[in-house]
């Protein structure tokens, strides 16, 4: 099992376009076309971690979980959690959805094709429209 921020970094960091940046000095972050999708970082519990995300579509379900609350700053109404996982209690394929799902409601839409395999269907389209 990878170290929890190294798991995040990896899964962030697969998507098309996504970079790894910095906000506010130390706030690591990544984000596809300057738009944020996963804030990650240690959390205030010693060995802990600490993962944002939009949740559009299960924020209810994932704020049901005791280490889930609504992300600050007035966050939460676009559909934004935080979670703070403690040391050795890392839910890997649940932060692993969350990001699919964080990134999907971020990313242009072209991007998200190209997730979906549509990149070939819209060059077909494409080829088809210059006929």
């Amino acid at each position: 099992m990878a170290k929890p921020l190294d798991f995040v970094r990896s899964e962030a960091g697969q998507y098309p376009q996504a970079e790894k940046a910095f906000l506010f000095g130390d706030h690591e972050v990544f984000r596809v076309k300057k738009k944020v999708y996963v804030w990650l970082g240690e959390g205030e519990a010693p060995g802990s971690t600490y993962v944002s995300v939009k949740l559009k579509d299960t924020q209810g379900m994932a704020l049901s979980l005791p280490f889930v609350k609504p992300a600050e700053y007035g966050m939460a109404k676009w559909g934004w959690v935080s979670a703070e996982f403690p040391k050795g209690k890392f839910p890997e394929s649940l932060v692993r959805e969350w990001i699919r799902e964080s990134y999907r409601h971020t990313a242009p839409k072209k991007l998200i094709a190209l997730l979906e395999g549509g990149a070939t269907a819209a060059a077909k389209k494409k080829a088809k429209t210059k006929r």
